[in-house]
Order: C-alpha cells, then structure tokens, then sequence
C-alpha cells in the first residue's frame, strides 16, 4: 500500500485521429464525421476522387460550429484527414459512409495526455498510477483530474481536499459533455473536504463517503451496505433520475443540503439539513430543517423540522413527535398515510388531501395546521 498526491504536472499531447478514404466514390455519396450525436458530412460530385472527398471532408469539420468539433483542428493530407485535439484533450469520433465502393476508415495515432490525467504517471507524487489498496489524495488547488479515470480499481481511502474531480454535465463549449464525467473508484473510505468540483461514484464496494466541502458533491453509490454522510455544503447522490444506485444510510447533518435521485433506493435516510428525495427509501427520519418528499417512503418519523409530503405514493407508516411539522399544502394530489401516530407536533393538511387508514384526526386544528 502506498499514499499518493495528485501533482498533475504531466506535460499535455494532444490526441491524433487519420481518417483515410478511399475506393471509388460517385456523385451525391455521403462521407460523413460523427462526435457525440453531431456529424458533419461532404457530399461527392461527379469525377471525386478519394483525395477530394479528403479535401470536402475536412472543410465541412474545420467549418463546423459544434462546439465538440471545435476542439479539434482539422486538416487533408492527401486522402486522408487529420484530427488534431487540443492539447491535453481526448475526444471520440466515429466515422460511416453512404457509398456502393467508397470506403472511409479511422484510426487513433497519438492519445491525448497530460495534466489532467489519471492514468499518466507523471501526475503522481511517486511517479506511479494509484493500484490496488493505495490511498489517495487530491490536496492541490490548481490541479483537476478530469480524463483517464481507472476501472476496477480498489482503493484503500480517497481523499479530496482541493483542486476538481470529474466533469461537469455541460462543457463550457456549450454542449452536453459526453466524456466520463465521475471519478469510478471502489474505496472502502472516501473523503471530500474540499475542492471546487467533485464527482465521485463508488458503484461496486461497500464504501463509506463523507463530504464536508462547502462546493457541490455529486456521488454515485451501488452497494447495499454503503453510506453517505452529508456534513456541509451541496451533496447530490445519483443526481440523474435515470440512473440507479442505492445505499444503507444517507445522512444529511443540519449545515448540508442533500439530493437524492429518483432511481435511489435506501434503507435509512437522516435528513437535518435541507433535502429534496425522489428515491425509494424504507425509513426517513426528519430531525430539523426541511425535507422535501417526492418518492416512495415506508415510514417516516418526523421529530423536528418540516417534511414537505410532495409525493402521491403511499406511505405505511407517519410517525409525528415532538417539534415536528407534517406538511402536504405544497401538493395537493390525493395521498394515503395507511398508519399515523402522533404523539406531538403538526399536522397541516389544508386541503384535505390525505387519506388516514388507520388514524383520522378529527380536528379542523390538526388538518389545518
């Protein structure tokens, strides 16, 4: 086992494509370059050769305004065209054809590298990429780890107390970043007391994560015995209701806001602070602050703060006490609570939207709130 820094001192290389043409190519055959669902296309006419759909070919890439071509320099040397990146930044582009003999191919001559990369071992305080039960630890500003994440890669611990990790859903180019965007990792502890972007996900190990940075957190957590502990700041678990992942326990301590996506499945959430749930949790206990419901619950115990019912799924069991606030004016869908306690607190239900299975309060004070 060994400790690790992230320096990101590696020097940048940009990524090279060649594609070559060739065959024969009749007039209205399409040659055509495709990045992240964009293409750009030429159109053959009469008498082109292979080296004039190269010189077609790469006009239309060097012409387009997509902001995923625009990373790349494009010039014909000739029958074939040339990708340059940006130094430094790696890009996917796939090549097809609308032809009976003209052919198109493509290949990768030089990957992209440089200080921004995971897998280039000149970015790490030993001079080594992190293996197997290494601990590392992102401390410095100025640097982000942003391509050539690992996979199946076993850490002992992760710890981020500066710089960026990951890439945010949309590039600064303007389109919606097709690049890996998280950090995939298995660490049994991960850390984030800092940084300015991080994006971690933790998808096969039994993985504890704690976050006390004051900037966003995005994880993804797939393990039935992990834990999510939100101390400070913005944590968002699996933020996109079109993915999945689950967890043991989610905490959201009282200076935290936490979100927790739809396809989200928990066995015990805590929420303090301020929380938005979409997923399907098996107990939710509201402490303090304010919780937002929008998912499927089981049982919900609400001690102190408010927990806002915006959901029209039933919940089996309410369990209201103390200073809490059980409150459903901010959805009025109809809703069914199959069992209600309460033994303190308030219930606000202006607009009488819930169905009590087994408890009906009586009173217009308890359903108005």
């Amino acid at each position: 086992m060994a400790k690790l820094k992230f320096i990101g001192i590696a020097q940048s290389v940009s990524q090279i494509d060649v594609v070559t043409l060739g065959g024969t190519w009749a007039a209205g055959e399409k040659a055509r370059l495709t990045i992240n669902g964009k293409f750009v296309e030429y159109t053959a006419i009469v008498a082109d050769t292979p080296a004039l759909v190269a010189v077609g070919l790469a006009a239309a890439a060097a012409a387009s305004t997509a902001g995923e071509f625009r990373e790349i320099a494009f010039t014909r040397v000739t029958t074939t065209v040339i990708g340059t990146s940006i130094a430094g930044t790696p890009f996917t582009m796939t090549v097809s054809e609308d032809s009976a003999s003209g052919t198109i191919g493509t290949s990768t001559t030089q990957a992209a590298t440089g200080p921004n990369h995971w897998n280039n071992a000149a970015n790490w305080s030993t001079a080594v990429v992190p293996t197997t039960a290494d601990e590392v630890f992102v401390e410095a500003s100025s640097v982000a780890i942003r391509y050539g994440f690992p996979t199946a890669l076993v850490l002992a611990k992760f710890v981020q107390s500066a710089g960026a990790v990951g890439l945010p859903d949309t590039n600064s180019a303007g389109f919606e970043e097709y690049r890996a965007k998280y950090l995939t990792i298995s660490a049994a502890i991960v850390s984030v007391d800092g940084g300015t972007l991080s994006r971690i996900s933790t998808e096969s190990v039994t993985s504890v994560i704690t976050s006390q940075s004051r900037n966003a957190v995005d994880v993804k957590v797939n393990h039935a015995t992990a834990q999510v502990h939100a101390m400070a700041g913005v944590v968002r678990v699996v933020p996109s209701d079109a993915e999945t992942g689950q967890a043991a326990t989610i905490r959201c301590a009282e200076n935290a806001r936490l979100e927790i996506g739809a396809g989200v499945t928990v066995g015990t959430v805590l929420s303090a602070g301020i929380s938005t749930i979409r997923g399907t949790i098996t107990t939710l206990t509201v402490e303090g602050g304010e919780c937002k419901f929008q998912g499927v619950l089981t049982t919900a115990n609400v001690k102190g703060g408010t927990m806002y019912y915006e959901s029209g799924s039933t919940i089996t069991t309410v369990n209201l006490s103390e200073l809490g606030l059980f409150e459903c004016r901010t959805d009025i869908r109809a809703k069914t609570v199959t069992t209600f306690n309460m033994t303190g607190g308030r219930l606000s239900n202006p607009h009488r939207v819930i169905t009590f299975t087994n408890f009906q309060p009586d009173t217009d004070m308890l359903q108005a709130g």
